[in-house]
């Protein structure tokens, strides 16, 4: 029993920090350390960003039977060994629904349709919590995939955005900035930001991570509300 509520307690815990936290990285580190988003266009004006309230609804394993008897499955998905097995564009609705056992579906837009759901990588610094959120075209085609969450260190997902996905590094004033440029506007984007309050004895939230990788094809381009987040701090001067 206790080794069942101790990976959603971990969960919840690295989502939301010290408010919802009741047990340290290191107490739940056996339980999480094999287990690997809210839509960016949502962020800036939800009070929930990085989607607490929408993951406390995941703290309870979902169960099922095997051979007759009944077992929990990783709330956090499938194991990942790879972070680049969850951000890639081959990846279909189906695969979603198999490898995460509860998933809220949101529309980005007219045109596309979002599985969402959450994503905890590990305990390690470099792992990351948060929201993952894949988005289909009227074809089952992938075309959007975003994440927003938190991490103490960036430099696996900056790797993964700039060797495989053609991010490049802007000056900024942020922690890091990477865009993904066509036709000289913002196509993909990595923000990284520094959480309003740095806790040392937390340093799996230590950084707020905004991304968004959009299919290469003709025409295509960020959400509305990040391109235009983007708009206006280029104009305040901030990259």
């Amino acid at each position: 029993m206790i080794r069942r509520l101790l990976l959603p307690t971990a969960l919840v815990a690295a989502i939301a920090g010290p408010v919802l936290m009741t047990k340290d990285f290191a107490d739940v580190r056996s339980d999480v350390a094999s287990f690997w988003k809210s839509d960016s266009a949502k962020s800036k004006k939800s009070s929930d960003p990085y989607g607490v309230n929408e993951l406390k609804k995941y703290a309870q394993p979902s169960s099922g039977k095997e051979g007759g008897e009944t077992v929990s499955r990783p709330i956090a998905g499938a194991p990942v060994e790879n972070l680049g097995d969850v951000l890639r564009f081959n990846i279909t609705p189906d695969w979603v629904m198999y490898h995460w056992p509860r998933v809220t579906t949101q529309l980005s837009d007219l045109h596309l349709e979002g599985l969402r759901v959450p994503l905890l990588t590990g305990t390690k610094q470099h792992d990351l919590a948060g929201s993952l959120t894949y988005y289909f075209d009227n074809q089952q085609v992938l075309q959007r995939i975003t994440f927003s969450g938190h991490t103490g260190d960036e430099s696996k997902l900056v790797q993964l955005v700039t060797d495989k996905c053609g991010l490049r590094p802007v000056p900024s004033l942020y922690r890091g900035l990477y865009l993904a440029k066509w036709g000289g506007k913002p196509r993909s984007a990595l923000r990284i930001k520094h959480a309003a309050v740095v806790e040392t004895g937390l340093p799996n939230l230590q950084l707020e991570i905004e991304l968004e990788l959009n299919r290469p094809r003709r025409g295509y381009k960020l959400s509305q509300a990040f391109a235009r987040s983007l708009d206006e701090e280029q104009q305040a001067g901030r990259w």
